[in-house]
């Protein structure tokens, strides 16, 4: 049962209108980039986890508004399995959208360039003696770093689901936190900041510390899945 509730999110989230909108958007972006940047860097991959609770993080909240969860529970799952299901198949779904608009942009840059694109430019280096050693290292390297940052984003989604009911506010609230932060948080803490990270990974930064980063986006995802599964799972009722 586990397995089969496990494909099912993932096909059910996926081949919503908006998530097959949001792709197609941030594809035609990319095209736009490598056409018309001297030095494209696929930079709307880069702003993919600020979408992510608009495209995919309401699968939770949208369950319990309509009691879905509810009969799926009185169906013989745990809630910790049944929350497991949606973590792991969100987890799942950034990898697969991260992974087609990088695909996509590989592509694009070999009809329309004649050449591999790899994700990050030799100015946009997270790690300069990998790039210079291992391009398709340093893309992976790169890629990684994206999957982690949208799979931590999605993290406020699913706290959020579990104070609301509300899926509109369960999408709204995760983008108004972050960017709540990066306007109200002191210049000293700007680090904290989950907006400042993206940013930093679009902006053409030298020498980026890639485990720095990679800690910073596993530190702050469990702290987010794991108030999550508190919450959700003492809470009463689903």
């Amino acid at each position: 049962m586990f397995w089969r509730l496990l494909k099912n999110e993932i096909w059910r989230t996926l081949f919503q209108t908006k998530v097959l909108l949001a792709f197609l958007s941030l594809a035609a972006f990319d095209v736009w980039d490598v056409m018309t940047v001297a030095d494209p860097s696929a930079s709307f991959l880069f702003i993919l986890p600020l979408l992510l609770s608009f495209i995919i993080g309401d699968s939770l909240v949208r369950e319990r508004h309509n009691s879905y969860s509810w009969l799926v529970l009185t169906r013989g799952l745990t809630k910790s399995r049944y929350l497991a299901i949606k973590m792991l198949g969100g987890a799942i779904n950034c990898f697969i959208l991260a992974g087609a608009l990088a695909a996509f942009y590989s592509l694009v840059g070999a009809v329309i360039r004649g050449g591999t694109l790899w994700l990050g430019s030799e100015t946009e280096q997270f790690h300069p003696e990998l790039l210079l050693h291992s391009p398709l290292l340093h893309a992976a390297a790169v890629f990684t770093l994206i999957v982690l940052s949208c799979i931590a984003v999605l993290g406020l989604s699913f706290v959020a689901a579990t104070y609301t009911t509300s899926p509109y506010a369960a999408m709204s609230l995760p983008v108004l936190i972050i960017l709540a932060l990066a306007f109200f948080l002191p210049g000293s803490l700007q680090w904290l900041n989950p907006y400042e990270r993206i940013i930093f990974m679009i902006n053409h930064q030298p020498w980026v510390n890639m485990l720095n980063m990679t800690a910073y986006w596993l530190i702050f995802g469990s702290i987010l899945y794991s108030w999550a599964v508190i919450k959700y799972l003492f809470t009463d009722g689903i």
